[in-house]
């Protein structure tokens, strides 16, 4: 994940405190005149200490699902243009969430949203629930990542398909079959920058967790391209 833009405190969780949620609230307010504040307060305020950070990411998606107009595309368009006013990476990984949570049934465009997202807080968690719906079409859709102009959406192709990425739910599929992110590490081996090509060193080492051989072989081919 990008790094939080303000000093962690005292508990991680309090990056979603209650001046946290009265920013967003006045945020959301300015994007649309018929965003219910008062309510997304309640949703989000009601029960906040008892929330770990998890839980109150995951509330802030709940509650802007609850109170914002509109279809779901339409309000997943007003958070596209929330995101870059949250100045927070972690933050606005709710956003993320709320496409993951709402999004599946419009496949394609929740992808497309999941891309822009990523800019301002990693979409890594929220593209796995696609690639677990679809494997090939997520997958398909996250090779073409990664050869985007933005690095983090190109360590988004890498870091989403991790098969045990911490935090995220486990991708059963490319734990038994490594190949189908190959094209996706072929691609990204040798990416100009530090922060894609960290990813691709974690997600081979979580593949070496089930298939050390298929890691030792990659490396040993990738090192025949240069001789």
């Amino acid at each position: 994940m990008p790094a939080a833009t303000e000093p962690h405190p005292a508990q991680l969780k309090d990056w979603f405190d209650e001046n946290r949620h009265h920013r967003l609230a006045q945020d959301l307010k300015a994007l649309s005149k018929d965003f219910r504040h008062q309510e997304f307060l309640n949703l989000t305020l009601d029960g906040l200490e008892a929330r770990s950070l998890m839980q109150r990411l995951h509330q802030c998606a709940l509650a802007a699902d609850a109170t914002l107009p509109g279809s779901y595309r339409q309000k997943a368009r007003l958070l596209q243009k929330l995101a870059p006013k949250i100045g927070h990476s972690f933050v606005t990984i709710f956003t993320c969430d709320f496409i993951a949570t709402f999004g599946l049934e419009d496949f394609d465009f929740s992808m497309e949203a999941l891309r822009t997202l990523t800019r301002f807080g990693s979409a890594e968690f929220a593209v796995r629930p696609f690639i677990a719906a679809d494997p090939a079409r997520a997958l398909a859709i996250m090779h073409l990542w990664s050869h985007d102009p933005c690095e983090h959406v190109r360590r988004l192709a890498s870091e989403g398909s991790r098969p045990r990425l911490p935090w995220g739910m486990k991708l059963k599929p490319l734990i038994q079959d490594p190949s189908l992110s190959a094209p996706i590490l072929d691609s990204l081996r040798e990416d100009p920058s530090a922060y894609v090509r960290r990813s691709v060193a974690n997600h081979l080492n979580d593949i070496t967790k089930d298939h050390p051989e298929w890691v030792l072989e990659k490396l040993e081919a990738w090192g025949s391209k240069h001789e």
